[in-house]
């Protein structure tokens, strides 16, 4: 238990740190600022352990109830943060019921623990450390079906998010295959791994306080490295500008060009007399026309593109 302990209060410290990093980091940042708060209620739910293992969670109850609280919020947090990685809209406010349902069941355990007389809850907390109760079990395995729902809708955004970009010359330097690896590997932890040492958990709790933090560790160690390193959508936008700018000076340089080389030679011809002149300047008068609309529309094309998103 001691070991466990500790494990989980390095844990702790590493997530605030980690925390602390991304809400830091500029590039990035509303999907960083999601991210610090998907990790900061990791780290509560550590200091919940840290309590329950030192027998003094029933002394600081409201702990454990913010951390079984809060943990509802980690579906809607990692959605939120494909959201901004991907640049993808979710229309929130259409499955509201979605949002706001699961909270309930959080809303009953806290309920639950609050009208529990003192010693009910020292008998509680005394329980949880060695074989959780039924309630507790029911509420963790509601919260990683509720967490799961999320995780798949965060997998279909980052498939599209690929999908879109996979013939822009900047794929592999922004793809999120490994956003959907990790996501991947969540919904299996939340649909496998999680409930089997749910059950588990119920004839010996160490199984689970000792794969969290080696969970969670895992987790965070990924996502320091990829989130503090990946430039973001500001940075995919700056590169999609820069291709239709060169895009634009291609077609400048080509219809631009060929215009004003008819004009040219439409020109010399007149001057050596070697047409009728007024179909000369005919031509000349329509290549002008051309070319005048040609510049609108790239003036108004590089417009639209200039302006912010």
């Amino acid at each position: 238990m001691d070991i466990l302990f500790y494990l989980a209060g390095i844990c702790l410290i590493h997530q605030v740190i980690f925390a602390l990093v991304l809400f830091l980091k500029r590039a990035n940042s509303r999907a960083n600022r999601m991210l610090a708060l998907f990790m900061l209620i990791f780290g509560g739910v550590h200091l919940d352990d840290m309590l329950i293992l030192s027998g003094m969670a029933w002394k600081y109850h409201f702990v454990n109830e913010a951390a079984h609280f809060l943990f509802l919020f980690l579906g809607p947090l990692y959605l939120r943060y494909t959201e901004y990685m991907t640049g993808i809209r979710v229309r929130w406010r259409k499955r509201a019921w979605l949002h706001i349902l699961p909270f309930t069941a959080g809303a009953m355990y806290v309920l639950y623990l609050a009208f529990l007389p003192e010693n009910k809850i020292q008998e509680f907390y005394a329980d949880v450390r060695t074989r959780p109760p039924a309630i507790h079990l029911l509420l963790n395995f509601f919260t990683g079906l509720q967490m799961g729902v999320y995780l798949v809708w965060s997998l279909r955004l980052v498939k599209r998010y690929n999908l879109r970009i996979r013939h822009r010359s900047y794929y592999h330097e922004l793809n999120l295959r490994w956003l959907g690896v990790l996501t991947v590997w969540l919904l299996l932890v939340c649909y496998v791994i999680a409930p089997v040492l749910l059950v588990w958990a119920d004839t010996n709790a160490v199984a689970l306080y000792a794969f969290q933090p080696v969970m969670t560790t895992a987790i965070y160690l990924f996502l320091l490295y990829r989130s503090v390193n990946f430039p973001g959508n500001a940075y995919e936008q700056e590169l999609i500008r820069q291709e239709e700018r060169e895009k634009i000076r291609r077609d400048i340089h080509d219809e631009i060009g060929s215009g004003l080389s008819r004009i040219a030679l439409l020109s010399e011809a007149a001057k050596a007399g070697k047409s009728d002149a007024s179909r000369l300047m005919a031509g000349i008068a329509e290549q002008n026309r051309k070319l005048a609309l040609s510049l609108r529309r790239f003036v108004d094309t590089l417009g639209r593109k200039e302006r912010p998103e």
